[in-house]
This record gives C-alpha cells, sequence and structure tokens, in this order.
C-alpha cells in the first residue's frame, strides 16, 4: 500500500492530476491506519502522508490541508529517539512547511 501511495504522489508530481494525489493520500492514510502503535515503520508513514497534504495544500490551498501536513510530520518526529540518523531529514521537512506558510502569505517573517 506504501508502495502504491509513493508512485501516486510521484505521479501527481509529473501530471498534476489531483486524482493521483488524492488517490495516494487514501494509501497512505490506509497505509498508516494499518501500522500498529509501536511499528518502526509508523514514523515513515506519518512522514509521507505529511509530505502528500503539503502537495494537496499547494494545490488547492485548504488551510486544514497545511495544518495536517505539519500535525503528521511532528508526530513522525515525535516517535524518533534524539540520536536517529534520520531524524534531521524529518524535522527538515517540517521546516519546508514553514517554508510554504510564508510562501502563501499566512504567516509574514
Amino acid at each position: 500500500m506504501q508502495s502504491l501511495a509513493a508512485s501516486l504522489r510521484e505521479q501527481y508530481q509529473k501530471l498534476g492530476e489531483l486524482t493521483d494525489l488524492e488517490a495516494g493520500l487514501k494509501m497512505y492514510q490506509g497505509a498508516l491506519d494499518l501500522t500498529p502503535e509501536g511499528s518502526p515503520d509508523r514514523a515513515g508513514r506519518l512522514l509521507n502522508l505529511g509530505k502528500s497534504l503539503r502537495d494537496r495544500y499547494r494545490k488547492l490551498g485548504a488551510l486544514k490541508d497545511l495544518e495536517g501536513a505539519l500535525e503528521r510530520k511532528q508526530d513522525a518526529v515525535d516517535l524518533m529517539q534524539e540520536g536517529h540518523p534520520d531524524r534531521a531529514c524529518y524535522l527538515q521537512s517540517i521546516s519546508v512547511s514553514f517554508i510554504v506558510i510564508g510562501e502563501g502569505g499566512i504567516c509574514k517573517i
């Protein structure tokens, strides 16, 4: 399910078809729903869902998508231990969402 979601997201990024993005979001959510609490895969699934929500925000401009993206990404970071080698990349993904906020004029820094 995760691989199909990633393929749909990649297709959306190439073609810009909202139906691909929506289908990918459903797959990412489904994969997350099937991932038990405490699974080492949960953080990655949260991050991928957050990235796709950010993509939909960029396409449609619905603030709830950007808020959802930030929430999922923060949840992913919260699951990672301080010294985890991927933690910096996850934190960077949160910062990218904040940059999107600045681009959209929601927050002027």
